[in-house]
């Protein structure tokens, strides 16, 4: 059975497929992963709100444009004293929305750009 790993990411890949490995045993060698960045497909705008509603998107577009199923992941940053935003909305909102009166929103924030924005 051939799958669609909904990644560009090899590294991914290969993880799916240790999982699967300890997961199946020699069951696994009967499963072909193929990632859709080997098969040239587009990433798909990721407009979800949670990780999930975000993988589930992928997982659909890539079985969509090939006729496989697929399977897709997404993961990121979530931080407490941004209300567990996913970091990819944190990074959409406006700086004065985190501000407050104690200047630790306002401190993370700064980190944030530092590091994931420079």
């Amino acid at each position: 059975m051939k799958i669609i790993v909904a990644t560009h990411n090899e590294g991914k890949l290969a993880e799916i497929r240790r999982i699967l490995e300890e997961r199946l045993g020699a069951d696994a060698a009967d499963i072909e992963l193929v990632s859709a960045g080997s098969l040239g497909l587009p990433d798909p705008v990721e407009d979800g709100v949670t990780f999930q509603e975000n993988a589930l998107i992928k997982a659909r577009d890539v079985a969509e444009r090939t006729g496989c199923p697929a399977v897709a992941d997404d993961s990121g940053l979530i931080v407490d004293v941004m209300g567990n935003a996913p970091f990819e909305i944190s990074v959409m909102c406006k700086l004065d929305d985190f501000i407050r009166s104690d200047g630790c929103v306002f401190q993370v924030r700064l980190i944030f750009f530092d590091i994931f924005l420079a």
